[in-house]
């Protein structure tokens, strides 16, 4: 009878430690799922304030009502009558996991955070140029393509990176042919250009 007894004993001693472990678990799963445990660590750690999560879902959402809201402006620029004009249009609203690429017949936004470009968006419009000093000379591409790392950039294998830094990025010349207008087109050049 002893030895059922401590069979029995150590039965009931397994499913003892097996529901406590369980429960331990079901608490720790709660904690972590209420945010409790992920900012308990943060504070114990001292990291809570450097980590900053970043909401990619969201970053998204504010490229693709920045890319349209640029191809509008472009558009716009279009119907309008004005020539050697700045239009208006910005780059912001992008992240560093966006690219814009621009060809003959089109304007697309790019996912570049995974291994593969992922297309987000796509529209006709032809912008695949750009403006690059104060004489307004042309330069096409076949495809161009902005990066936004530091800031809003092209990426120009062996030669540094064309930027753009001022507040328009889009001019239309004498024939009507809108292009992306660079840092290397002066301040003082562009006070002197009115907006269309």
């Amino acid at each position: 009878m002893n030895r059922r007894g401590e069979e029995s004993g150590g039965s009931y001693g397994i499913i003892k430690v097996v529901s406590i472990i369980l429960i331990i678990i079901a608490v720790i799963v709660i904690l972590n799922i209420s945010g409790i445990i992920p900012t308990l660590s943060k504070m114990i750690l001292g990291i809570g304030n450097e980590i900053n999560l970043v909401n990619y879902t969201q970053k998204n959402n504010d490229a693709q009502i920045a890319f349209t809201s640029l191809l509008d402006n472009v558009k716009d620029c279009e119907k309008s009558a004005n020539k050697e004009c700045f239009c208006k249009g910005s780059l912001n609203g992008f992240y560093i996991t966006h690219k814009l690429s621009f060809d003959n017949t089109n304007g697309s936004l790019f996912n570049i955070k995974g291994s593969t470009p992922v297309l987000m968006e796509e529209k006709r419009v032809k912008v695949n140029c750009i403006f690059k000093n104060n004489n307004f000379d042309i330069e096409e591409r076949d495809k161009l393509e902005i990066l936004f790392d530091d800031k809003p950039h092209i990426s120009v294998k062996y030669w540094r990176d064309i930027t753009f830094e001022h507040d328009y990025v889009l001019y239309k010349d004498k024939n009507g042919k809108i292009c992306f207008l660079t840092s290397e087109v002066s301040k003082d050049t562009i006070k002197s250009v009115k907006e269309c």
